[in-house]
């Protein structure tokens, strides 16, 4: 994490000034809990909670000094119910929802608005793998989700508020 160092403060300027950060991190661990170790809890807790909570707070830091700003932690629905043999994934994913939570009520009064969103599956290389060779899973899935298919970029950018459809703008540690 000493990289997290090298953003940018009144000591160390730079042309690259963050308004919006959209905390993406994520490393899925698809195994029984009973099999799970410790080491492979810690990786993905690393990646998704501590990850999570130092670049948000400094880029929360960055944000109050200047009065605005935008976070945006990917949460999952797997937080919200018991999903099967991805309970470290689930334990990460559902400390996000309280890291969304504890950083909005202390950044909202300085002006940067802090939320989580948990659309489900979204398409990408990840979820690809974690069932490229359970066809029964995906099957699973899909008759979990209202569109019948994974979300894709365009759903993602009305559930980030990049289009009027979509009120993100009133809404401060919500998970839509």
């Amino acid at each position: 994490m000493s990289s997290l160092l090298a953003l940018p403060s009144a000591d160390r300027p730079t042309a690259v000034i963050a308004y919006i950060l959209v905390n993406n991190a994520g490393q899925h661990l698809k195994k029984p809990a009973v099999d799970t170790s410790d080491q492979e809890l810690s990786g993905v807790l690393a990646t998704h909670v501590f990850g999570s909570y130092a670049l948000s707070r400094e880029c929360g830091r960055r944000m109050m000094e200047r009065g605005h700003g935008a976070i945006v932690l990917i949460g999952s629905m797997a937080a919200l119910f018991g999903i099967p043999q991805v309970s470290a994934y689930t334990v990460a994913k559902a400390g996000l929802l309280g890291l969304t939570r504890a950083r909005a009520t202390e950044f909202s009064p300085r002006g940067v608005r802090v939320n989580a969103i948990a659309p489900g599956w979204i398409d990408t290389a990840i979820t690809r793998q974690a069932h490229q060779d359970d066809p029964a899973r995906r099957a699973r899935i899909l008759t979990r989700t209202p569109l019948g298919r994974l979300v894709v970029e365009d759903v993602m950018r009305v559930l980030q508020g990049e289009t009027p459809r979509c009120p993100a703008n009133i809404i401060q540690g919500g998970i839509p």
